[in-house]
């Protein structure tokens, strides 16, 4: 008996992997160390494909979709805005870092130092890049790498293809969440902004006490060393801000499930 290869059985062979790959993609695209400019674009899209061909065969797609039609070009928005929301989560966490490498940077008088951040190619404060440093190797040595990947796996079974997941609320939820970007910025830097601030006011002290006294070229100095002083002093403080966050992304991405 001859099998015949339909339009229908095309579009449910075509769809196992093309949905997966608009979700795995808008995913890669966002998601930090992944989006990251010094990883070439072609290897960007290797590793996507990969993904794509290592996930698809367990991702169930309940009726075929064209992509031709408003259901199908719903479906890609749908799936691109499904990745997008879960690299968000985690964008937040490195932003956070990055804000807060801002203020303590001001805080020590090199503000107005910057470079050319490397990831993202815009300018960043020195301290920022050193905070995004070290939560990139942090990202990489507690296998974040493997737990997203996880979490890929697990948002095709709370989130199939076919379903309606993107919403009021759940829109509301992601921009919620955005919020902490701020939250968590002060979280990191407010212990150094604080004894930065301190500093500041002993040195306005003595400047009034001491007139004569160049303040500046002493203060700058001062700010600068004792900033350093901070940075080393807070290390270990960041390695469990870091994971506390990551955590809390993971939870959610799991939890909310970007749906209503």
């Amino acid at each position: 008996m001859q099998t015949q290869f339909t339009y229908d059985a095309f579009l449910q062979w075509w769809g196992s992997f093309f949905w997966p790959f608009v979700r795995i993609g808008a995913l890669m695209a966002i998601m930090p160390v992944f989006s990251a400019r010094t990883i070439p674009t072609q290897l960007k899209l290797i590793v996507t494909l990969i993904l794509t061909a290592v996930i698809a065969p367990s991702v169930q797609l309940t009726h075929p979709v064209d992509p031709f039609t408003n259901e199908g070009l719903w479906m890609a928005v749908e799936q691109a805005g499904i990745g997008l929301a879960m690299g968000l989560a985690f964008v937040v966490v490195f932003q956070a870092f990055n804000l807060a490498g801002q203020m303590v940077a001001n805080g020590m008088g090199l503000g107005f130092a910057s470079l050319v951040d490397p990831s993202t190619g815009m300018n960043s404060a020195v301290i920022s890049q050193f905070y995004t440093l070290i939560i990139t190797l942090l990202f990489v040595v507690l296998n974040g790498h493997l737990l997203v990947i996880q979490m890929l796996l697990d948002s095709f079974v709370q989130m199939p293809l076919n379903g309606h997941f993107l919403s009021l609320l759940s829109v509301k939820a992601i921009v919620d969440w955005g919020s902490n970007l701020f939250v968590w910025a002060m979280i990191i830097s407010l212990p150094a902004v604080t004894a930065l601030l301190l500093a500041n006011m002993a040195l306005g002290l003595i400047g009034r006490a001491a007139p004569t006294l160049n303040i500046f070229s002493i203060g700058f100095v001062i700010t600068i060393v004792g900033g350093l002083i901070l940075l080393w002093w807070l290390l270990p403080q960041i390695v469990e801000q870091f994971q506390w966050f990551m955590r809390a992304s993971f939870d959610f991405v799991h939890n909310y499930r970007l749906s209503d």
